[in-house]
């Protein structure tokens, strides 16, 4: 297995968003800037969705993993706030 690692020019110090419970199966991601998306639990999946309300937040992906929702939702947050 080959491992690969990002120069350190290219690196950047990532904190970790805090988690809120809005209602059943249904969590807040929050980053320093505010809203980023919500968790959402649906049986076994995760639904990441990225908004700054729920009503209005568009789904970016699904994953079995509870780690891998949460890095969807800041991923696709970095990605708006990029202009991506």
């Amino acid at each position: 297995m080959i491992t690969q690692t990002l120069p350190a020019r290219l690196r950047t110090e990532v904190e970790a968003p805090s988690i809120a419970l809005v209602k059943d199966d249904v969590y807040a991601v929050l980053g320093a800037d505010g809203m980023h998306g919500f968790v959402e639990k649906v049986g076994n999946v995760y639904v990441a969705l990225c908004g700054p309300d729920l009503p209005r937040a568009c789904e970016v992906g699904q994953s079995l993993s509870w780690d891998v929702a949460v890095s969807m939702v800041e991923y696709a947050m970095a990605r708006s706030a990029d202009g991506r």
